[in-house]
């Protein structure tokens, strides 16, 4: 184990801070551990880890510039997972400079959790998780930034319900237990505010059942992976205005266009998505470049987002942010942000991207 670079960054802390009204715990130095696994054993597989760890840390690298110029002070403490030995990690969470972190991001293994959770003493901390869904011990704040699928599609039911507040919603399922899981998670977020306007249908041999809710204004929501529906659903939608389908998470990960289909009807879930025609993302793109001398995968997007994230938060309502700021999106240059907390200290990201696809291009639903 061993730190890679402590580096300082910024200015004191502008007015902004002083103007809250949150009584936010703000102060004029922050420190933030980054503990991530940057070394290889020399394996293919831990080479192509090593080289996206490299690119989160990189785009890091550049949101922390961007918040040293907005007004953020802090230390920033970076260190590398070199081996398995658990002894390590003992020492490592046991010393003062971790014990004094107020954000640490990372470790991405359970195991590394597990060990430094028996040891840790700082019960100020915020543990992010920033690329896989991790259990984070439950005596200190934590946020899951890559949450499981439950969540996922209950953020999916938000998003749905604030883009189409006034539409009917029919939920498609093919009647397995995994389907019929989802349908109901939706079912549930959706109807919270408009019950009588969410249906559930199964979709079977080319018919959904029970038959159709007459509507001139309704979005299908498919809870199934196969696209099965996705034509029988054009045909009902291709001369409605007003109505649209949206696919499941796995029909843009595995997208495959349809003849019979114009895409513009259709809304893609995404977690991750880059647009190529957002200034902001073009700029990222070339700056990156010109920084590291290579192009950015979507891990130095991810990086950038999610300390831009961190640090913003930091500076407008200190290290207890999660608890102090409102429940909304923050739209970065990949991810969606929206931290939901499910109990007390635990917080996951329910963030989603709606994505539409026009002449080709693939871009943002707006």
């Amino acid at each position: 184990m061993k730190i890679i670079k402590i580096v300082s960054f910024g200015y004191l802390i502008g007015g902004i801070l002083g103007s809250s009204s949150l009584n936010a715990q703000v102060q004029n130095t922050y420190k933030i551990g980054v503990l991530l696994p940057f070394s290889s054993d020399g394996s293919d597989a831990q080479n192509k880890n090593a080289e996206a760890i490299l690119d989160y840390y990189s785009g890091a690298k550049l949101a922390l510039q961007d918040l040293e110029r907005d007004g953020l002070k802090s230390t920033v403490y970076v260190w590398d997972i070199q081996s398995k030995d658990s002894s390590d990690l003992v020492r490592l969470s046991k010393s003062p400079d971790f014990n004094s972190l107020d954000v640490l991001i990372g470790p991405i293994s359970q195991r590394d959790v597990n060990i430094i959770s028996k040891h840790l003493t700082n019960p100020n901390l915020l543990w992010v998780s920033p690329l896989r869904s991790i259990n984070m011990p439950k005596k200190i704040s934590s946020l899951n930034l890559f949450s499981p699928d439950s969540l996922r599609t209950r953020g999916l039911g938000e998003s749905i319900a604030v883009r189409f507040p006034r539409h009917k919603y029919f939920i498609v399922h093919d009647g397995s237990k995994n389907s019929l899981k989802e349908a109901k998670t939706l079912q549930v977020q959706l109807g919270k505010k408009r019950k009588n306007s969410v249906y559930l249908y199964k979709f079977a041999a080319g018919t959904f059942t029970p038959k159709l809710a007459k509507s001139d204004s309704f979005v299908f929501i498919n809870a199934l992976e196969s696209q099965s529906p996705k034509i029988a659903e054009y045909k009902l939608i291709e001369n409605k205005p007003a109505c649209y389908a949206i696919g499941h998470f796995a029909w843009y990960e595995n997208y495959s266009k349809a003849d019979e289909v114009k895409e513009i009807k259709y809304i893609y879930p995404a977690i991750n998505f880059i647009s190529n025609q957002d200034s902001s993302t073009l700029q990222f793109s070339k700056r990156f470049l010109d920084s590291f001398s290579g192009e950015s995968s979507r891990f130095g997007f991810q990086g950038y987002d999610q300390m831009k994230f961190v640090g913003s938060n930091l500076m407008v309502f200190g290290p207890k942010f999660l608890k102090m700021m409102p429940y909304a999106e923050n739209t970065g240059l990949i991810n969606t942000i929206k931290p939901l907390m499910i109990s007390e200290n635990r917080w996951f990201n329910t963030g989603i991207r709606l994505i539409q696809i026009k002449e080709n291009e693939k871009d943002l639903y707006r």
